[in-house]
């Protein structure tokens, strides 16, 4: 692996620990600000951790084994300042995840689940709102809950695959790109360096 690859492996498990270190700190300070909290992420930040590190494993940057010490830190952030159920969820997300990796999860690509876990974040940002103001709006009507229900989801699917196609593939395609440049650039310059040295 590449000297500049490895210190970004570096820093992103650098962050990592800082992340967590963030949120035990939270635990330590309960009347920290809400907008520290919620700008860090501090409550959700154990989960994300989880994910990054299911990243790194499955895209083979890291090894279970090497992955096992940060994984331990992200359940122990959840297990001494969550209730034992919060344990439990983040030990099946988890398990979830390392079955995923494996293949023992086949079933979760069949094409209609792969559409909604591409839109799952454009709808997780509008669906709260948007699905209350349809709800309201449905019940100020007369109509049945159970249609306002429906027609709330309808509205948030529809929306979250909008704000996908035309909002967040477009950005993640130019972050990509952007990203690219800047690592070929640097790999570049490092092997120049290289063979000047």
């Amino acid at each position: 692996m590449h000297v500049i690859e490895q210190k970004c492996l570096f820093q992103k498990h650098c962050s990592s620990w800082l992340w967590l270190a963030v949120r035990w700190l939270f635990w330590l300070w309960p009347d920290m600000p809400e907008r520290i909290i919620m700008l860090l992420v501090l409550r959700y930040t154990p989960f994300f951790v989880i994910g990054m590190l299911a990243y790194r494993l499955w895209s083979g940057q890291r090894t279970l084994a090497q992955q096992a010490p940060y994984a331990a830190l992200a359940l122990l952030s959840i297990a001494t300042m969550e209730t034992w159920d919060v344990t439990i969820v983040g030990c099946v997300l988890m398990a979830a995840f390392l079955a995923l990796i494996h293949g023992h999860l086949r079933f979760l690509s069949l094409r209609p689940l792969v559409w909604l876990g591409g839109i799952s974040y454009s709808f997780y940002l509008i669906h709260q709102h948007v699905g209350f103001v349809v709800m309201l709006e449905f019940a100020k009507a007369g109509y049945s809950p159970w249609l306002g229900f429906a027609a709330a989801f309808a509205v948030a699917l529809t929306l979250g695959t909008v704000i996908n196609r035309l909002v967040e593939r477009p950005a993640g395609e130019a972050i990509i790109a952007w990203w690219k440049r800047r690592r070929d650039a640097r790999l570049a310059i490092a092997s120049a360096a290289t063979i000047q040295g």
